[in-house]
């Protein structure tokens, strides 16, 4: 052999640095994903049980430091006419706390259907609605469904910053 090949290293792509945190809110229930360091993956992390909306904004710090995120992407629950709606007021209020409470920045992305895309792919290719369906396998959906809602707003976030889209900030909403 002539010598080593050289060394390949991972850069940064433009406008995907570090970790991302994503959130799927919810009245009740707050799912929770993570992407790997150079914004390719996205995986699911927890569903957070809402108590207070204090509680709520200490466990997201506390994973914003754990995961060491550089960025925490809200989903913004938009109807499908793209307009808002109370919980769109909802979370851009939380949102607003959020931005307050942690030192990195918070964007909001639009998050339209994907709490019935995370349950269809949770269900798989029997809908839940044919006789038989298991208590067991409805609570496993209902369980996960939130954490893989943010999975997808964090895959829809990535794919758009990888194709140069321009990322609503919190004052965009």
């Amino acid at each position: 052999m002539r010598g080593r090949a050289p060394m390949v290293t991972a850069t940064r792509r433009s406008g995907l640095v570090g970790v991302l945190l994503a959130l799927d809110v919810g009245e009740r229930r707050v799912g929770v994903a993570v992407s790997d360091a150079l914004g390719i993956l996205a995986s699911p992390v927890k569903t957070l049980t809402r108590t207070t909306t204090a509680a709520l904004l200490e466990d997201i710090a506390e994973l914003v430091r754990e995961y060491r995120a550089e960025k925490v992407v809200v989903g913004l629950p938009k109807t499908l006419r793209n307009t808002h709606s109370r919980q769109t007021q909802k979370v851009t209020s939380f949102a607003d706390n959020l931005m307050k409470a942690l030192d990195v920045p918070v964007v909001l992305w639009d998050e339209r259907l994907t709490t019935a895309e995370a349950t269809r792919i949770l269900r798989g290719p029997d809908d839940g609605r044919r006789k038989g369906t298991s208590a067991k396998r409805r609570k496993r959906v209902k369980d996960n469904v939130d954490q893989v809602a943010a999975t997808l707003v964090l895959e829809s976030y990535m794919a758009a910053q990888r194709s140069g889209a321009a990322s609503p900030s919190l004052g965009d909403a």
